[in-house]
């Protein structure tokens, strides 16, 4: 009996919560802008240092399209080398 499988389910339902969380950040950063914004500038806590200069950056446009292409990206290559895998697996690929 295999012992070592609760390690790989505990990896397999954080992967699952962590994609999950990054495609919501990108659902929200591409479909609710203003939203999006306003979650991010709510969420700099007052004892940050430079708290106001987070806030002005978070609530920018160029914050808004890294929001946008980083979680985009990182979906392709998670799904990249989810489909070699399982190619790999299905012996297509030595």
């Amino acid at each position: 009996m295999n012992t070592d499988i609760l390690p790989v389910i505990g990896v397999a339902i954080g992967l699952i919560i962590f994609l999950g969380a990054m495609g919501n950040i990108a659902y929200l950063a591409w479909f609710h802008p203003a939203r999006f914004k306003e979650r991010e500038v709510n969420r700099v806590k007052d004892w940050w240092p430079f708290a106001n200069y987070f806030r002005q950056y978070h609530g920018s446009n160029e914050y808004l399209w890294a929001a946008r292409i980083g979680p985009i990206i990182f979906l392709l290559i998670f799904l990249f080398f989810g489909v070699l895998a399982i190619l790999g697996f299905l012996g297509f690929i030595p």
